[in-house]
Formats: C-alpha cells, structure tokens, sequence
C-alpha cells in the first residue's frame, strides 16, 4: 500500500493489484473501531477478465450503480458524446441490490448508449453480506459474487462486443479498497490483464 500512498500524496501511475483478502462484514464503517480494526477477512477470487482482447485506456466516469441510477432519474447524466473512449466504473453497494436489479441498471446504460461509447468496463468486488444479518455461507457468498460478475459481463458485452471488461478490483464498498482516480485515466490491459491508473 506505500505505491498507493505516493500515488495519491505525489501523482503518478501505478498498477492495481488484488491484496488477496477482503471483508465484507465485521465492524460496522459507521463504528469507529472500523478505523483501526479489520472485519473478518476471507481470500478473494482471481479477477475476471472479459470482452475483447485489448488495451482500453480514457478517462474514467462512473461509481455505485444505486446511485448512477439517480442520477439518470435526475436527468443529470453525462452526455453519450462525453463517455466516447472512457472507462466506465460500476459497483454496488451494502444495500446488497439482486441480481435481477443489477441487470436492469446495467442494461438500461446500454439502452441510453453509455455501454457502447465506452472503451472498457472496471467492476468492482461487491459485498454479498450486510452488517447486523445473518452472514451466508462461503459458498453462497462465492456464488452470489459469481452470479453478478456473470450478468454485468453478459449485458455489457450485449451492447459493446469490443470493450474491455475486467471485474472484481477491490475499489468501492470492499474493504481493503483502492481509491480510484474518478475523472482520470485508467488503463485496462486485456492482454496482459493488468490495470493501471493515472493518480496526476
């Protein structure tokens, strides 16, 4: 984590990498032990990679599809002109929204045409279990990281056979997380399935 550090106080491009653990349940982020304390951790899965076999690399717009989905109800979405070669982020949140849901918000950007105009497509490692509930099993955790991987694959390659596609980098709600440049470049390097971002 120090090349994060110097990335953020300093400016530069890094590669992302996968820290090999993550949480997402324990101490409450609204407790302040959470400041100091870890949840319980389990491994992560290797990231998944999709789409074509490229480089996309723009601009980066995007962030928790709950909230995209505001924003479109609000009419306040970026022109389809303006994300044309961007790389478009998605996550979801503790809110823990069904498959079904995450179908529907990611389809209708590729109704809108956002799908389309974007270069490539970085998903974040959803949480699978909220805070104060019953925490499923590991196989029902796997499998419901799985089944949303699997769907924002198939309907952004539906609308963008030529994006880059690479899911489950710890950014968003997982814990540890990597704060992404959101307005900056990220490059998705589908052949060598490494990610970097531009923190200048």
């Amino acid at each position: 984590m120090a090349s994060l550090r110097a990335a953020l106080l300093d400016g530069g491009i890094i590669d992302l990498t996968d820290p090999g653990e993550s949480e997402d349940f324990g101490v409450s982020w609204t407790d302040r032990r959470a400041l100091r304390e870890f949840g319980i951790r389990e491994p992560t899965e290797p990231w998944a990679w999709a789409g074509a076999n490229t480089v996309a690399e723009g601009p980066t717009w995007g962030g928790c599809i709950e909230v995209i989905d505001q924003i479109a109800l609000a009419n306040r979405m970026p022109d389809v002109t303006d994300l044309d070669g961007a790389i478009l982020l998605l996550e979801t949140s503790e809110e823990l929204p069904n498959t079904d849901t995450v179908k529907r918000w990611v389809r209708a950007l590729g109704e809108r045409g956002v799908l389309d105009a974007v270069a490539g497509v970085l998903v974040a490692r959803p949480p699978v279990s909220e805070l104060n509930s019953a925490v499923p099993l590991a196989n029902e955790r796997a499998r419901l990281r799985a089944v949303q991987r699997d769907t924002i694959i198939e309907q952004v390659a539906r609308y963008n056979s030529g994006s880059v596609i690479c899911v489950g980098v710890p950014f968003g709600h997982t814990r540890p997380q990597w704060i992404v440049p959101h307005g900056n470049t990220i490059r998705l390097d589908g052949i060598a399935r490494k990610v970097s971002a531009d923190y200048s």
